[in-house]
């Protein structure tokens, strides 16, 4: 028999124990997919899923390891009938070069895309919310629209390669959120923003090592949101504030009362 290679993976919250007892229920009631469900099925629990996934819209539900560390997987489609995604559910899967995922998601959570470094095109139109090193080491991820983003978790976009980067909407910076992002040349942030994160250790900063970074555009005038001094990675970095006022990296900024 083939070796079971998805141990604690999970389907429609049915673990690989409980799936045959499904099918055999699904044959008996003369389901007209019951041979598409066992398929996919068998493909996630004996982990022979590869190439290009378009997920049937029968799956309403995935267990973080369901593709975890699947070096096979190039590109996946997942339908509006799955309307969360797992913590590391894409973890490590080297070949993923495409995720066009629901219109109904809005958290990216904690370690999803985690270095998934041939990752280069992925909607998040409607995300909110994005977690902990969610997008960690992508480094083919050169652009990202994220109009509706809110909060950016610690090195949710570590050693990304992103250049331009509009945040209107958002509201938290997180830990190093964009360390090691050496192809950040611009920042355009919007007028919600309420922090950014402040560390006395270099290490932590939200920019910190962005070598490329020189022009910082923030909607808001100065004084009205507080930046640690030697934040933003490049020396010849300039902070534009919508009322007119420039000031450099090494300047920290106090908010005025």
């Amino acid at each position: 028999a083939e070796a079971l290679k998805n141990k604690g993976a999970s389907v429609d919250g049915i673990p690989f124990r409980g799936y045959a007892q499904v099918i055999d229920e699904l044959s008996t009631a003369g389901n007209a997919d019951m041979e598409e469900r066992l398929n996919f099925y068998e493909s996630i629990y004996y982990g022979t899923i590869s190439g290009d996934i378009v997920i049937p819209d029968f799956v309403t539900s995935l267990s973080k390891t369901a593709f975890k560390e699947n070096r096979n997987i190039t590109s996946i489609f997942i339908p509006d009938s799955i309307t969360s995604l797992e913590e590391e559910l894409f973890y490590n899967c080297k070949k993923l070069k495409t995720a066009t995922l629901p219109t109904n998601i809005t958290d990216i959570p904690t370690y999803c895309f985690y270095y998934c470094t041939s990752l280069d095109s992925i909607n998040l139109d409607n995300v909110i919310t994005i977690g902990r090193s969610s997008f960690y080491n992508t480094t083919s991820l050169v652009s990202i629209y994220v109009p509706n983003l809110e909060s950016v978790g610690e090195t949710a976009f570590y050693s990304c390669k992103i250049a331009t980067l509009d945040l209107p909407k958002i509201k938290t910076i997180g830990k190093s959120a964009f360390a090691y992002a050496t192809s950040l040349e611009t920042i355009n942030i919007g007028n919600q923003i309420e922090s950014i994160y402040d560390s006395t250790t270099a290490s932590h900063k939200s920019f910190r090592y962005c070598t490329k970074l020189t022009v910082i555009n923030i909607d808001k005038p100065f004084g009205s949101l507080e930046v640690p001094s030697d934040h933003w990675g490049a020396e010849n970095s300039t902070i534009y504030w919508n009322d007119g006022v420039q000031t450099p990296p090494n300047e920290s900024v106090s908010i005025v009362i």
